[in-house]
């Protein structure tokens, strides 16, 4: 299967010229991962040097995390394998949370049913620095054989938050048979590993306790925060490098919200002061209204803050940062000058628009935003998902799920600049990242070290769930495609038995040319058109003697390649 991968990958790459496949993304995403299996829980992390490691999980024969690193212009780093680094494997290992070691590479932690796997990746290579695949102890049931649509059970959840000191904090939900345990991990520096259950520190007890699941920040200073949602609120707890309560701190933790909340994932971050900002939904639980709240690292709420946390939307709330399998996480992101920015589906006017708001130190709104959130993603339809990176001057870029088109979602993109505008400012929509025939689903974003990001999805165009990854600049989220853009559209059926229909569309004067290629690189149909200009629809026909397998059509005009995978049953 490896080497299958590897055989698609090489081909792949020898299909788009070096001056384009190494020059530029490709205006509907760069294909990381395209195989006949399924790929599923895309992550980003930023390199420091202006690349991007991309991590996902790989459900098939030989199963598990793969990570790949690319650089500003979309080239696997060199010393990345180009179908990804296979991490060592855990038995039905499943969604990946990967985090910035902050020195360029990135810590990794994915659970299995029984075990929960924690990797860290070296800066700009593909060397693994550490990985740690600690089992829960004996009595527990054997791993099982899992698949992209089944709800697992076991250790589920794991989120991660680096220390500043060499190492990183680890936090998952143990749900075995029929208790929940919520237990942190430290893997140090020097390799040393201690593990705490969060209801021994608390009081609640080693095993079951009403937690819902966990969140982690780092505290600037070797810790961590942790916060959780207990019995119908919402608490936060500093963390020692040694995993004992920070001194000041109460044993049952700091409340953010006495009473009720409607959703057990909290969102929180760091606050640049070496306090953290914590996000839920709140009260009544009808409507699911985002709040805020600002905490310092001595365990008060920060000045101007209240417990009952500040207000952002008064509306019918969904939070963003979706966990496959499980719930989304409110979606927050430091803003770079002391305060948050935080995103969520904001159900005023239909099913679903994506909002940002920004708010300051001092529990105040930024000035130029909406007392309600400014909106940045409003169309027919439900917008979801939204997931945010600060552009390192107070604003932000926003990606999120686009359903207006049933099935065939798409991903969007938006820039809001440090008082509140909006860019595109033309498409109250957002600007188009990826669409077309296919599901485009749990977008992920990560800045790409200046006023830019990276972007990665899971795409079904070919029927499966891939991988694909891209970058977008603020503030005009240069992403749509150039006028002269040539598209393939789709190609149907798929599988075929021989004759294929393609749907390619072109706004340039220029011929175009439609090939069928196979795995080897041989052309087996070539069919020219005259004027590229408006959209066509041609039918190709394999030859007998091509066979069965897995083959590329490509359609291309000087400058232009577009690829996309079929299978051919005969």
């Amino acid at each position: 299967m490896i080497r299958s991968r590897r055989l698609v990958a090489a081909l792949t790459a020898a299909l788009f010229s070096p001056a384009l496949a190494y020059a530029a993304w490709l205006p509907d995403g760069n294909p990381l991962a395209v195989t006949p299996d399924y790929e599923f829980s895309p992550n980003l992390v930023t390199d420091g040097q202006g690349g991007v490691l991309v991590s996902w999980v790989h459900y098939g024969t030989a199963g598990g995390v793969r990570v790949i690193g690319l650089d500003a212009k979309g080239n696997v780093q060199p010393k990345w394998p180009s179908d990804g680094l296979i991490l060592p494997e855990l038995a039905g290992e499943e969604d990946p949370f990967m985090v910035s070691d902050d020195s360029g590479g990135a810590f990794l932690t994915a659970t299995a049913p029984t075990s929960v796997g924690f990797t860290h990746l070296s800066p700009l290579t593909s060397e693994i620095v550490r990985h740690d695949a600690a089992a829960m102890g004996a009595g527990r049931s054997a791993p099982q054989a899992k698949d992209a649509a089944t709800m697992h059970e076991g250790l589920i959840l794991s989120v991660a938050a680096p220390d500043g000191l060499g190492g990183a904090f680890v936090a998952f939900i143990d749900n075995e048979r029929f208790y929940d345990t919520h237990l942190v991990r430290h893997y140090a520096a020097d390799r040393s590993f201690t593990e705490v259950p969060l209801g021994a520190l608390t009081g609640c007890g080693t095993y079951y306790c009403p937690f819902g699941p966990l969140t982690l920040c780092s505290d600037g200073a070797g810790g961590a925060f942790v916060a959780w949602s207990q019995d119908c609120g919402i608490r936060i707890l500093r963390l020692t490098p040694q995993l004992t309560i920070a001194p000041g701190w109460p044993t049952t933790g700091v409340p953010a919200q006495a009473c009720p909340i409607s959703s057990a994932y909290v969102g929180m971050c760091p606050d640049g002061a070496g306090g953290a900002y914590v996000v839920w939904q709140g009260y009544p639980t009808g409507s699911h209204p985002i709040r805020i709240a600002r905490f310092t690292r001595s365990g008060t709420l920060a000045a101007g803050w209240s417990e009952s946390g500040l207000l952002l939307s008064p509306h019918p709330t969904m939070p963003g940062a979706q966990r496959p399998y499980h719930g989304a996480f409110c979606s927050v992101v430091p803003d770079g000058s002391g305060g948050a920015l935080v995103a969520w589906t904001d159900e005023r006017s239909d099913a679903g628009d994506i909002y940002l708001q920004r708010v300051l130190a001092g529990g105040a709104l930024a000035p130029g935003w909406a007392v309600s959130g400014v909106a940045v993603g409003v169309a027919p339809g439900r917008q979801q998902n939204p997931m945010l990176t600060s552009d390192g001057t107070g604003g932000a870029l926003v990606v999120w799920q686009d359903e207006q088109q049933d099935p065939d979602f798409a991903i969007r993109a938006a820039h809001v600049d440090a008082v509140g505008r909006v860019e595109p400012t033309t498409n109250t929509g957002g600007a188009i990242v990826s669409q077309g025939p296919g599901l485009r689903i749990f977008p992920r974003i990560a800045s790409d070290g200046g006023q830019g990001a990276f972007i990665a999805w899971v795409d079904y165009r070919d029927g499966n769930g891939d991988i694909y990854a891209t970058r977008v600049l603020a503030p005009t989220i240069a992403v749509e495609p150039p006028i002269n853009a040539l598209r393939l559209d789709g190609i149907w059926p798929n599988p075929s038995r021989g004759s294929i229909t393609c749907r390619v569309t072109s706004n340039h004067g220029e011929g175009i040319d439609l090939e069928l290629i196979d795995l080897a690189g041989r052309v087996w149909v070539r069919r020219h058109v005259g004027s590229g200009i408006g959209p066509h629809e041609l039918t190709i026909t394999a030859p007998a003697a091509a066979g069965s397998g897995l083959f590329f059509v490509r359609v291309k005009r000087p400058g232009e390649v577009r690829v996309s995978r079929i299978s051919i049953v005969k």
